[in-house]
C-alpha cells in the first residue's frame, strides 16, 4: 500500500506547504513539505491511526511505525 508520492503539481511551493509532522493525522490529497519535496498523501496514516508514514523515495510507500504487536 503506497501513502505518499511526490507531487508532480509545478504550481506547489514548498516552502508554501504545510511541514511534515509525525504527531499529525493525514488524509488523502493532503499536502506535505518534507525535506522541501511535496508530497501528496494517498492513503489515511498519521498519529490518530497509530500508523505513522514518513514521505520518502526509499520504496514508494515511505517508511512507518506502528505501535501494534
Amino acid at each position: 500500500c503506497h501513502y505518499w508520492e511526490e507531487s508532480s503539481d509545478i504550481r506547489v511551493d514548498a516552502g508554501q506547504v504545510v511541514n511534515y509532522s509525525q504527531f499529525n493525522t493525514y488524509y488523502p490529497g493532503d499536502k506535505v513539505n518534507y525535506n522541501g519535496i511535496v508530497y501528496t498523501c494517498l492513503n489515511e496514516n498519521g498519529y490518530k491511526f497509530d500508523d505513522v508514514r514518513i514521505p520518502g523515495k526509499w520504496d514508494g510507500a515511505g517508511l512507518g511505525w506502528t505501535s501494534r504487536g
